[in-house]
Parts: structure tokens; sequence; C-alpha cells
């Protein structure tokens, strides 16, 4: 992880960032970037230039597409009930 350490272990990338469509990087920047949205600037600058497509734009990461959200709300909510 941290080549310093003593003992360093090798961290792989979650499987949303070896998808090469996945644009939206949000749940996988530091501090910084998300508070900046410095991610974005590739984004807003290619928007800039042209108009934007469903290409452009990328697929969305596991975490954050709506039938993932559902299972958590609906997993919170069962455990409510």
């Amino acid at each position: 992880r941290y080549m310093w350490f003593q003992y360093p272990t090798e961290v792989k990338p979650p499987d949303d960032l070896q998808d090469l469509g996945v644009r939206f990087l949000q749940p996988f920047v530091n501090l910084l970037s998300k508070s900046t949205y410095w991610w974005m600037n590739t984004f807003i600058t290619s928007a800039h230039k042209r108009p934007i497509n469903l290409k452009t734009i990328g697929k969305l990461p596991i975490s954050m597409r709506a039938l993932t959200n559902y299972q958590r709300l609906r997993k919170a909510f069962d455990t409510q009930m």
C-alpha cells in the first residue's frame, strides 16, 4: 500500500475503476478532490468544447447505480420494521 511501510501491501483498485467506461469518480477520489470537484475538470473542459453525449458522460460506478441504492434503502427499511 505505502512503499515506505515496513511491510507494504499491494492494493488493487476497485472493480469499478478497472472498467474504462466509468467516468464518475466521486467515490474514489481523496477529500480535497471531493470538496473541490477537481476530478471533474476534464469533463467540464470537454463539455465546453463540444456537446455532451452519453459516451462523454460514461457509466456510473456500481455503488452509485439506482438498483444498488434501492437495495441498500430496502435493507435499511426492512431492518427498521
